[in-house]
C-alpha cells in the first residue's frame, strides 16, 4: 500500500454499554501508519493502541450522544466522539455537535481507506 491516511482528534472514548458520558475518557485519538491509539488527558502512554484492519466502525444516528461505534478484538466495543475542537462535557450545543457529526464522517473515511471494516 502507498502512504497511510493519518490524523489527530479530539476524542471522548466510553464503552458502548455506556448511556451517560459521565464515564467517558477524554483524550487525543491518533491515526498512523495503520493503527489507531487513543492517549489520555494528561497521560503520555496509549490507554490502547489497534492495527485499523482489526476494526470495524459505523456512524450514529443524529440522535445518538456519541458519533460513532469502533470495535476491536483487543478494545471491544466503544462509543467515540471525535473533534477538531474541544468537546463539551458538561453541556450541549447543537451547532457543535452537527460539525462533530462532519468529524466523525471524514475520520470513518479515513478508517476505511486504512482497512477498517466501516
Amino acid at each position: 500500500m502507498g502512504e497511510w491516511p493519518s490524523g489527530r482528534w479530539l476524542g471522548q472514548v466510553r464503552p458502548a454499554s455506556s448511556w451517560t458520558q459521565l464515564f467517558a475518557d477524554y483524550g487525543t485519538i491518533h491515526l498512523d501508519a495503520g493503527w489507531l491509539t487513543f492517549i489520555r488527558d494528561g497521560e503520555s502512554e496509549p490507554a490502547w493502541q489497534v492495527p485499523v484492519p482489526t476494526i470495524t466502525a459505523s456512524q450514529y444516528t443524529i440522535f445518538a450522544n456519541s458519533s460513532l461505534r469502533i470495535s476491536a478484538p483487543s478494545i471491544g466495543e466503544l462509543k467515540v466522539t471525535v473533534s477538531e475542537e474541544h468537546i463539551n462535557r458538561f453541556s450541549r450545543n447543537d451547532f457543535k455537535t452537527m460539525r462533530e457529526r462532519r468529524y466523525a464522517a471524514q475520520f470513518l473515511e479515513l478508517l476505511r481507506q486504512c482497512g477498517a471494516r466501516a
